[in-house]
């Protein structure tokens, strides 16, 4: 959907112009994602391990972090105790980044044990186990922002 803070005019220009060049109604996306997201659905314990990653990345973040994209974000929170199952059987301290296409943003579910440092490094408060971002970020760009954070405490 091309709105990721990475996205550049070209990318978007160049989107434009597959949109012409394949005839393309601009509720392609949508339907797209929505095609993604049933795969997903069918099988989101192995979509999850899949996209989590395992490593230190920074003070502010926990070494354990997934990351989803899904069109809407209700099919995480429908399996809200099987998801954070799967996150405890790998580490007690995790995240999961959950991109939602149709609200655009992130919701960052989350351990209590990353939560207060996840809220000093977003200025924002967790609401039980999610802390919703006004846009969505990826991975990179949370995880880019961690280590400013980190540059700029030592």
């Amino acid at each position: 959907m091309i709105k990721a803070s990475i996205t550049t005019n070209r990318d978007i220009d160049a989107y434009n112009k597959l949109l012409k060049i394949g005839n393309i109604d601009t509720n392609w996306s949508e339907l797209y994602f929505r095609s993604c997201e049933e795969t997903i659905k069918e099988n989101l314990i192995q979509s999850l391990i899949n996209d989590m990653k395992i490593e230190h990345t920074s003070n502010y973040l926990p070494e354990t972090f997934g990351q989803i994209l899904l069109f809407d974000k209700d099919i995480i929170y429908e399996r809200i105790d099987e998801v954070k199952e799967l996150f405890n059987g790998y580490n007690k301290n995790w995240i999961l980044n959950l991109i939602c296409i149709k609200d655009g943003k992130s919701y960052i579910i989350s351990s209590t044990l990353s939560q207060e440092k996840i809220e000093e490094l977003f200025n924002s408060s967790f609401i039980e186990d999610t802390l919703i971002l006004n846009k969505f970020m990826l991975r990179k760009e949370i995880i880019k922002r961690a280590r400013e954070m980190d540059n700029n405490i030592a």
